[in-house]
C-alpha cells in the first residue's frame, strides 16, 4: 500500500531496454536486401596505354558535423531530420553534447573544417566564436534562441528542409512532448519509446529511428503498437514511483510578496500556488512529475523543483555550489520576470548559494502535503492507438 491508502500499480509487461531498441536496430540491418551473386564476367583486354583516359578527380563530398544536445528527444529528432536531407550529397558525423558547456579542444579538433550545424543547443560567445574560426560554417537551430517560442527544434529543422511537404503526425507528437504543451497519454506513451532512442548511439539510433519512422506510417501496424505498449508500461511504473516521491516530499507554497521581494520577482508572481520539491539526493522526470501534478492539483500555478549540484561559474571560471531550478506550470508564463530562460510552460535556472543570499522557492518551513494524490487514469496496454 502506498501513502493515502493507494495501491502500487503493477505492470504486466516489461519496460523499454536498450536491448530493445538494440533489437529494432538490428531489425533494420537485417531488412536490407542483399545483392544476388552474378557470374564473373570475362576479363577485358587491356587496353594501351595510349587509349587509357585520365581519370577526372571527382569534387569533394561536403562534410557536416550535426552537434546536437544529447540524450533528448528534441535534440535527436532535429538532428535526424538534417541527417536525411543531408545525407544524399554529404558526409555525416554525429556529436552529442551536453548543453551549457564550454567547448573543449578535442571538440574543436573533430569539427575543423566541416560545416557544422548547432541543434537545439546554443553556445556561449566565446565558444561560438572558437567554432567558427575553425569551421567552414556555423549555423544554430535552436528554438530557444528562435522568436517563435512555438516551435520546437526538431519543427524547425523539417521547415528548413521540408516545407513543402505536410507534417507527419509525430512531428506534432514530439513539438508537444519538447514544449510539454498539453501532451496526450499517447504522447507521454511515444516519449518513453523516444527517450530510450536519444540515449543510444548515434550509429544505433539512426536505424532504430528509421525503422521507427516506416512503423509510424501505419500506426496500427502491430510492431509500433507492441512498442507502444511498452511505452505505456514504463510510463505505468514511473508514475507510481513519482506519485510516492511528490506524496513524501513535495510541499505547496502561495506566493507572498515578501517573497516577491526578497526573491527578486515580478509583481504578477505575487498570489501564485506552487508546488515546491528538493530533489538533490533523487532523479525525477521533471515533465511526468507535473503532469501528475496538474491532474491532481488544478489549483496549482507551476511546479518548481530543484537541487544542489557543484558548477563552473562562467565569468569567474571558480567551481561553487548551485541551485538548478526546472520549472513546468500549465497556463503561467514562467519567464515572467526574467529569474526561469526558456519557454512559458517549460524552463529552467541555476542560481550559486551566497553565504547569506536568500535561494528563490526555497521555502524549507512550509506545510507538508496533506490531500492524497492518484496516478492518472491510463487505458490498457493493449488497446493504446494513436
Amino acid at each position: 500500500m502506498m501513502a493515502g491508502g493507494l495501491k502500487k500499480r503493477t505492470n504486466k509487461l516489461p519496460g523499454l531496454s536498450f536491448y530493445t531498441m538494440s533489437a529494432i536496430a538490428a531489425s533494420s540491418r537485417s531488412s536490407r536486401s542483399v545483392p544476388s551473386a552474378r557470374p564473373a564476367r570475362p576479363a577485358r583486354p587491356a587496353r594501351s596505354a595510349r587509349a587509357a583516359r585520365p581519370i577526372a578527380p571527382s569534387a569533394p563530398a561536403l562534410t557536416y558535423s550535426l552537434v546536437y544536445r544529447g540524450n533528448a528527444i528534441d535534440g535527436w529528432i532535429a538532428t535526424f531530420i538534417a541527417y536525411t536531407a543531408l545525407k544524399v550529397t554529404s558526409s555525416v558525423k554525429f556529436y552529442p553534447i551536453s548543453a551549457g558547456r564550454e567547448v573543449t579542444v578535442k571538440q574543436l579538433s573533430s569539427w575543423s573544417g566541416s560545416h557544422v550545424l548547432l541543434l537545439d543547443l546554443s553556445l556561449s560567445a566565446e565558444s561560438l566564436a572558437r567554432v567558427s574560426a575553425v569551421a567552414l560554417s556555423v549555423e544554430t537551430l535552436d528554438h530557444r534562441s528562435e522568436e517563435e517560442a512555438s516551435l520546437c527544434t526538431s519543427r524547425l529543422v523539417w521547415r528548413k528542409w521540408y516545407a513543402e511537404q505536410v507534417e507527419p503526425f509525430w512531428l506534432g507528437a514530439v513539438d508537444r512532448i519538447s514544449r510539454w504543451d498539453n501532451p496526450t497519454l499517447e504522447d507521454r506513451c511515444l516519449r518513453e519509446v523516444l527517450t530510450q532512442v536519444s540515449h543510444i548511439p548515434p550509429a544505433d539510433a539512426v536505424r532504430a529511428t528509421e525503422k521507427l519512422m516506416t512503423w509510424m506510417m501505419t500506426p496500427l501496424c502491430p510492431e509500433f503498437q507492441s512498442l507502444m505498449a511498452q511505452g505505456h508500461a514504463k510510463l505505468s511504473q514511473k508514475d507510481s514511483r513519482l506519485l510516492t516521491i511528490l506524496e513524501e516530499l513535495g510541499r505547496t507554497h502561495v506566493i507572498q510578496e515578501a517573497d516577491v521581494n526578497a526573491w527578486g520577482l515580478t509583481a504578477e508572481w505575487v498570489g501564485l500556488t506552487v508546488f515546491l520539491l528538493d530533489n538533490s539526493d533523487i532523479i525525477i522526470d521533471t515533465n511526468e512529475a507535473a503532469a501528475i501534478l496538474f491532474a491532481n492539483k488544478p489549483e496549482v500555478t507551476a511546479f518548481i523543483n530543484y537541487r544542489k549540484k557543484v558548477r563552473r561559474d562562467h565569468k569567474t571560471f571558480k567551481l561553487g555550489l548551485a541551485y538548478l531550478y526546472s520549472a513546468r506550470s500549465h497556463g503561467f508564463d514562467l519567464t515572467t520576470g526574467d529569474f526561469f530562460q526558456g519557454q512559458k510552460r517549460s524552463a529552467g535556472a541555476q542560481r550559486f548559494i551566497l553565504a547569506d543570499g536568500v535561494m528563490p522557492f526555497v521555502v524549507p518551513d512550509v506545510p507538508a502535503v496533506d490531500d492524497p494524490m492518484i496516478v492518472p487514469d491510463v487505458v490498457d496496454p493493449a488497446v493504446i492507438t494513436i
